[in-house]
């Protein structure tokens, strides 16, 4: 398999993608940690871990469905403006 890269691929490029791998991934943290101290703490006052996972799962759906949007209008802005 032979790797081609050209001109589109600049280090300005390459950076962007290194600090968006860190957002996402202090995102991740940040959340993990909330939804451990939720349950933890019981949160709401109930011994049932409801009020955290009915909280968390829609919280994490959008942030995994804006990251999915923001990588393909990236890829799709990546290959219309290059070709």
């Amino acid at each position: 398999m032979k790797t081609q890269t050209d001109a589109r691929l600049t280090l300005s490029y390459l950076r962007k993608l290194e600090r968006e791998n860190y957002l996402a991934m202090a995102a991740v943290v940040f959340l993990s940690a909330a939804g451990f101290c939720g349950l933890l703490y019981h949160v709401g006052g109930s011994s049932y871990p409801d009020f955290v996972s009915n909280i968390m799962y829609p919280l994490t759906s959008f942030v995994g469905a804006s990251m999915a949007f923001i990588t393909a209008s990236c890829i799709h802005w990546f290959f219309v403006a290059c070709s």
